[in-house]
């Protein structure tokens, strides 16, 4: 694979990596399979130092996951992770290099309060839910800025 070594086009690359959520895992790739020396520098360098940022993210996603789940336990909750979460620790050789911002977690009507209850104490907001005849319910909480 070649590159034009321009500032443009290495600044278009590093923000497509961005906007897809790839920075970590092309940072990873790069090193991995000492593939550096193929790039031009300067993208290289850009790449390089936007893929900490990722990391921190995740061990902070990671850190106010399992205490979520340690609260839910506690309120007799066990869900089961799905979708990108699981798959990020499952596939990936480190769970940063699967950019997510979500966890879907089923659980059971009957401890569906108890999850409000913990996302609440937790600074969670909830949103509207989804309901219809193909779909029973969804409760979406969010969190920003914390």
């Amino acid at each position: 694979m070649g590159f034009a070594n321009d500032a443009a086009g290495n600044r278009e690359v590093t923000q497509c990596a961005q906007y897809r959520g790839v920075v970590a895992l092309v940072d990873y790739a790069l090193k991995d399979r000492g593939l550096s020396a193929a790039w031009p520098e300067d993208l290289v360098d850009r790449i390089g130092s936007d893929a900490p940022q990722p990391a921190a993210w995740d061990a902070l996603r990671h850190r106010e996951s399992l205490t979520v789940l340690k609260e839910l336990a506690k309120a007799g909750a066990y869900p089961l992770l799905l979708n990108v979460t699981a798959l990020a620790y499952i596939l990936y050789p480190e769970p940063a290099l699967r950019h997510h911002s979500d966890t879907d977690m089923p659980i059971r009507e009957i401890v569906r309060d108890s999850l409000s209850q913990v996302s609440v104490r937790r600074g969670y907001v909830h949103s509207k839910g989804i309901a219809g005849e193909l779909v029973r319910s969804q409760s979406t909480f969010s969190r920003f800025g914390r």
